[in-house]
């Protein structure tokens, strides 16, 4: 980093010190903090400075004697090679197709005085063509989520690159996202506000033995989990209640997505002998799922009832 520019830079000054902040793009540039004092030279050198998909370092320089230090100069980027700065856009999916989308920026209009004809739209938002092969996905408190199929109308921010060579040909201009936030839209909106579907897979419940005897037993659990948005993988759990309240399982487990069907989820659950002789041990098999806009199953979907026997 040079100090070429910045006003901090007279005659007198016996020493810098330099501060530093960063840039998360689309938000405007914030504070900067201390980083080093005592700087002898016209140049500083930050070997911690990086330069991220959405972050941008910046400092600021005061001038230091005798008398005191100086206000902080303007706020600089790093004096580095040129990089390729991300593009920052937010807008609305028109159409996906898992690979790539089409996501609209919205249209503006005029401010114009009172009483002036005015048109509704002066400026009509860009379609960008996105591609999603390298995306990765994250709500919008920057908590990475599974990815999504983005659904017509989902409002997105996209944090990406141009690629002017594979701009040829195309109708939209092509943006190569690195980062998509999933922004969550009021229920009036068009976004997915509706929670995953769970479907028993045949009577959702197998007993081994069937049927079980005061012994207990095995019983295979299996669920078809679909959402328009995208399941979220970590949400998919299990519980198996007791007629107290209690679990069976100690609280709710991750149920196993199936390889050959990934909306399709199975558990075993173990059942214990039923040591009671005076009544059936029945049991309350529950499984809860979200989705990747933070939409949850409330309350737990029951999928049905397992009995053991008191004899």
């Amino acid at each position: 980093m040079q100090y070429q520019g910045l006003p901090v830079i007279a005659f007198g000054a016996s020493s810098y010190s330099v501060y530093s902040g960063s840039q998360v793009v689309p938000q405007p540039v914030g504070a900067t903090f201390l980083l080093q004092r005592g700087v002898q030279d016209t140049f500083f050198i930050d070997a911690q400075a990086r330069v991220g998909v959405d972050t941008i370092p910046f400092y600021q320089v005061t001038a230091v004697n005798a008398a005191g230090e100086s206000p902080k100069s303007n706020k600089a980027q790093l004096s580095a090679p040129a990089v390729e700065l991300p593009v920052v856009i937010q807008g609305t999916v028109v159409q996906s197709n898992g690979k790539t989308a089409l996501v609209k920026t919205p249209d503006h209009g005029l401010d114009c005085p009172p009483n002036t004809p005015c048109p509704a739209i002066a400026i009509v938002g860009v379609t960008y063509e996105v591609d999603l092969s390298r995306a990765l996905y994250e709500a919008p408190d920057g908590t990475p989520v599974a990815t999504p199929k983005l659904t017509k109308g989902q409002a997105v921010v996209v944090v990406g690159h141009k690629d002017p060579s594979l701009m040829s040909g195309t109708r939209h201009p092509l943006l190569l996202a690195q980062i998509v936030e999933l922004v969550l839209v009021s229920p009036g909106g068009n976004a997915d506000t509706t929670p995953p579907t769970i479907t028993p897979v045949g009577s959702g419940i197998t007993l081994v033995p069937n049927p079980l005897t005061s012994q207990g037993g095995k019983a295979y659990v299996v669920v078809d989990v679909t959402d328009d948005s995208g399941v979220d993988p970590s949400s998919v759990k299990i519980d198996v209640l007791q007629a107290n309240g209690k679990s069976l399982l100690h609280g709710p487990q991750p149920m196993i997505s199936f390889n050959s069907r990934p909306d399709r989820w199975g558990y075993q659950v173990n059942l214990p002998a039923n040591a009671n002789n005076a009544a059936d041990n029945v049991y309350q098999v529950t499984v809860t799922a979200g989705d990747t806009m933070g939409n949850h199953v409330t309350p737990a979907f029951k999928v049905g009832t397992i009995t053991v026997p008191n004899h």
